[in-house]
């Protein structure tokens, strides 16, 4: 319990450095735009109304064989409802990607497995102005091996968005999503021979939400993305993806009305890889 009330106040301190140094974060809604030429600072018009609007943050660097953080806030009065992040090259991987609702924050990392290359990515978050609440669960992984967690909302709300927080640059996360109105499952495969720790939120709200996915094959050794749609008149308050066994989640994002994941085959076989959003009409 102390080591991970530390990682928690260290990514407390991260988010509030961090939001230091972005003061001036692009605001907006996301639009329909290809999201590797979005540059930091660009303002998005779409189709989101207040009520639930996305912020995306600007690019961070990733060295060559380590990995970094980064993090978008909420502005005054809101709270995220979901979030995620964009990656720009194959070899960068998720590892984290969760609320501080301490801060208004949401906190992403990602891994470059690259020897030569550097990679770079950037934070989105999705903010609401009505009732949010965040709820964590923390499990162990055996070394090895995949390990599915759970988390859940508390009675009377409802699932609005999920994420996950690897304690290790070898944890690759295979699943993020929820599985009905109150559940996030996430699924990861510890590259590790030792028991790290990941922990599995749930966002909530208390508005009427609904999900909707899209599937697509991918091939032995293949990194490709898929995006679920919301349908017209309902917004993205969150979402995330699936891609089963030796399928690692690269990048989550809102996008496009909808929501995006790309994810890697490492596999010998072909896979399928489900991309899941979680839509609310807006107020």
């Amino acid at each position: 319990m102390g080591s991970s009330l530390f990682r928690r106040a260290r990514r407390i301190a991260i988010g509030a450095v961090l939001l230091a140094l972005t003061a001036s974060t692009s605001v907006g809604a996301i639009a329909a735009e290809v999201p590797s030429q979005r540059p930091a600072g660009a303002l998005h018009t779409g189709a989101l109304r207040f009520g639930y609007k996305a912020f995306t943050g600007g690019w961070v660097d990733v060295r060559p064989g380590t990995s970094n953080w980064g993090s978008v806030h909420c502005p005054p009065g809101t709270s995220p409802s979901g979030g995620g992040g964009h990656v720009d090259n194959n070899s960068m991987f998720m590892l984290t990607s969760d609320p501080v609702m301490e801060t208004g924050a949401w906190v992403v990392q990602f891994v470059n497995t690259s020897p030569n290359t550097w990679g770079r990515f950037y934070p989105v978050v999705l903010c609401t102005n009505g009732e949010s609440y965040a709820h964590k669960v923390e499990s162990w992984v055996n070394p090895n091996q995949e390990t599915t967690m759970t988390s859940w909302c508390a009675p009377g709300e409802r699932q609005s968005g999920g994420g996950f927080d690897s304690w290790s640059t070898e944890v690759r996360i295979n699943d993020a999503f929820s599985v009905n109105d109150v559940t996030q499952q996430v699924r990861v495969t510890n590259e590790t021979g030792w028991q790290p720790e990941v922990d599995t939120w749930v966002v909530c709200g208390r508005d009427n939400y609904i999900v909707r996915t899209a599937s697509i094959t991918l091939q032995a050794q293949e990194s490709n993305w898929v995006r679920a749609y919301c349908p017209n008149g309902w917004v993205p308050t969150g979402g995330g993806g699936r891609g089963g066994q030796y399928t690692y989640l690269q990048h989550s994002e809102p996008a496009a009305s909808g929501w995006e994941v790309r994810s890697k085959n490492t596999g010998r076989f072909p896979a399928t890889l489900t991309a899941q959003v979680i839509c609310a009409v807006p107020r």
